[in-house]
């Protein structure tokens, strides 16, 4: 399993929760999210001592171009499409999990308050749909 994102540890202390997981790869572009995390949310950050957890500080689109056909799963838990994380809402970057993921893999994408994100959510996920195999 790859996350993307996720430096409060929630999403992967909930993957980990599986045991027929093997490991879980996380990408999060900052360290000072994980820090903070484990200091002041620490029921949410338990995962960060689960020696499945593989942690690398570093921004997803680079890990992804470096791993190719690897994972089962990939989940992107980031802030809302707007600013810097509207990239991970962006044709380029499901191009870069479909190349990531092994034939068949399962890819989650949080959309937060659909209120607030629905319709700009929709218009960029439309123009993902069109991809060759």
């Amino acid at each position: 399993v790859l996350i993307i994102g996720g430096g409060d540890g929630g999403v992967a202390r909930e993957v980990l929760k599986h045991e027929c997981v093997e490991e879980v790869h996380m990408c999060e572009i900052d360290q000072y999210v994980v820090e903070v995390s484990k200091k002041y949310l620490p029921g949410m950050s338990t995962s960060f001592s689960n020696p499945r957890l593989h942690l690398h500080i570093m921004d997803g689109f680079e890990f992804m171009g470096q791993h190719q056909e690897e994972f089962d799963v990939i989940i992107t838990d980031s802030s809302d499409p707007i600013g810097l994380a509207s990239s991970l809402f962006e044709k380029n970057y499901y191009e870069l999990m479909k190349k990531a993921l092994k034939p068949n893999g399962i890819v989650c994408s949080q959309g937060n308050d659909l209120t607030f994100v629905c319709w700009h959510l929709i218009e960029e996920l439309s123009k993902c749909t069109n991809f060759n195999s």
